[in-house]
């Protein structure tokens, strides 16, 4: 029997955060990770900031943004390598920082957090679309496959 991941979030949380609360998570987390990246604020000191500024959500979306910043926080140097192996000619400090931070998301819902590649690139497409700009899709989409074709075969 196999067992969830070590930064899988417990069932009880999973069980009630709505695939609409996963995606509202996975926004407060990529203004997280970006508030990081640009002013070099812990990533939980963003998520807290993030959160203080309001949104739509609740606790649930919260506490899955929380174990999405705090997986990517742990594993941040597996995820930049992971993201540097699978993207052809670019390093992680030549991306922009959107596109560098969606894909640490989605490749730690992959890798670590349980979540099926399909899923974790198509939220970070649907983020894409919204925080990128017109080639953001289309590289991150080539990377994350990249990515989860990889993790397939090893």
């Amino acid at each position: 029997m196999n067992s969830p991941p070590a930064n899988d979030p417990p069932a009880e949380d999973r069980q009630f955060v709505s695939e609409q609360g996963r995606s509202l998570a996975r926004e407060l987390a990529l203004k997280a990770c970006y508030a990081h990246d640009i002013s070099h604020v812990s990533l939980r000191d963003a998520l807290a900031r993030v959160i203080e500024t309001g949104h739509p959500g609740g606790a649930q979306d919260e506490t899955y943004a929380s174990t999405l910043v705090n997986g990517v926080d742990q594993q941040f140097d597996e995820l930049d390598q992971a993201i540097n192996a699978a993207s052809h000619n670019w390093s992680v400090g030549r991306m922009g920082a959107i596109d560098r931070n969606l894909m640490r998301i989605a490749a730690w819902e992959m890798l670590y957090g349980g979540i099926p590649p399909q899923v974790a690139i198509a939220e970070a497409l649907n983020l894409a679309a919204e925080y990128g700009d017109a080639g953001t899709r289309k590289f991150i989409n080539g990377v994350l496959d990249a990515i989860a074709r990889s993790r397939a075969s090893g």
